[in-house]
């Protein structure tokens, strides 16, 4: 196994997809990696709209699966078409800005909740 210093770097990894559950290609994939970093000490997190990961490392958000109706809608206005519309592209542009909030929330979630427990040697 190759030479992977933990020490004095951080500790977290963190997955984002739109699902990561069951027995896809994808999920397969990052149940290796996940593994892998964990076998270094690193604990995983997951980020996603349908999740089957540990409640606790786990953040689900409806609108990052792409089975969620805003998503749906995009896709079908999005492809086949010669020009796509502005509505379209406005609501491509809120929901990434929903996306990275809920991303940037959870981070900094998580972010406090490890400073006070390590400030209590948890």
């Amino acid at each position: 196994m190759p030479y992977f210093r933990t020490e004095d770097k951080v500790k977290h990894v963190g997955f984002i997809s739109t699902r990561i559950a069951g027995t896809d290609g994808v999920s397969l994939e990052l149940e290796k990696w996940a593994n892998v970093f964990e076998d270094f000490g690193l604990t995983c997190f997951y980020f996603a709209g349908e999740l089957d990961r540990p409640p606790e490392r786990s953040y689900l958000v409806e609108e990052a699966h792409f089975t969620h109706p805003d998503i749906k809608d995009v896709y079908q206005k999005s492809f086949g078409v010669i020009w796509r519309d502005r509505a379209v592209s406005k609501k491509i542009y809120q929901l990434a800005i929903k996306l990275k909030d809920d991303i940037a929330d959870r981070c900094e979630y998580l972010f406090h909740l490890y400073q006070r427990h390590s400030a209590q040697g948890i």
